[in-house]
């Protein structure tokens, strides 16, 4: 029995890690199928971060390998994002449940119409000057801010800040994984500290993690923006259903 499941959490890790490593959304497979092998709710949690953690940090050494990885700009938008997350963490208890969900929604609908009909957003149409960081600043910090209070489909919205800013889709999604990995590594800490992750799950998990974000990335750096754009669409989307049918 615990070799199926052990096999159930390698694949499922590597299915989700093949396109989440680019545009996020890993949590819509990883995280109910550690429900599935019988984790409480905060064990899974816990070991969910775990295992996105290793997936942030093999697709940034995959983009990095690749040159599609601008180490700078990716570590000024985590700095910023994470200072956004740390006070929606303070947030989120004096928000109603209900209000928050649709509040999501909103966001996510709105995320999904911007990434299809905005022709400027990852095309790389005018060279990133200063005023573009001022722009930037008060929506990376929004965007932290909606990381640390929902953090649904966070490191999906990610992607849009630099490729608004700029940045190609392939360039965009490495720069997300980066600030990704800051926010994943500052929670992980906490969790490790509070002995909510299980690692006997999380390991065989991990590795198909590690395996499927390092085929992902190489096939859509291979099929570019297009494929990349048409992704992301796709699991807004499907962040957008999940909320208003399968969600409490």
């Amino acid at each position: 029995m615990e070799i199926f499941k052990f096999l159930l959490l390698f694949i499922g890790g590597f299915v989700s890690a093949f396109y989440a490593s680019t545009v996020g959304g890993m949590g819509f497979i990883t995280f109910p199928l550690l429900l599935f092998v019988g984790l409480p709710v905060h064990l899974a949690i816990g070991t969910n971060r775990l295992v996105s953690l290793a997936m942030d940090i093999t697709a940034s050494i995959k983009f990095y390998l690749h040159k599609q990885l601008f180490l700078k700009i990716a570590l000024i938008i985590g700095i910023i994002v994470s200072i956004g997350s740390f006070m929606g963490a303070h947030l989120v208890i004096f928000i109603p449940k209900d209000e928050l969900k649709y509040f999501t929604v909103i966001v996510l609908v709105f995320a999904f119409f911007l990434n299809f009909y905005s022709k400027r957003i990852g095309a790389q149409v005018f060279i990133l000057k200063k005023k573009h960081f001022v722009i930037a600043l008060p929506i990376l910090l929004l965007l932290g801010l909606y990381g640390g209070i929902i953090g649904i489909a966070f490191g999906t919205l990610m992607i849009l800040v630099p490729a608004f800013m700029g940045y190609n889709f392939v360039q965009s999604a490495g720069i997300a994984r980066i600030s990704g990995a800051m926010m994943s590594l500052a929670a992980t800490y906490v969790f490790v500290s509070q002995n909510m992750i299980n690692y006997f799950y999380a390991i065989p998990m991990m590795l198909g993690v590690i395996g499927g974000s390092w085929l992902g990335i190489s096939v859509s750096i291979k099929k570019g923006n297009t494929y990349i754009k048409i992704l992301l669409g796709i699991i807004l989307l499907a962040s957008i259903i999940q909320l208003l049918f399968f969600s409490q």
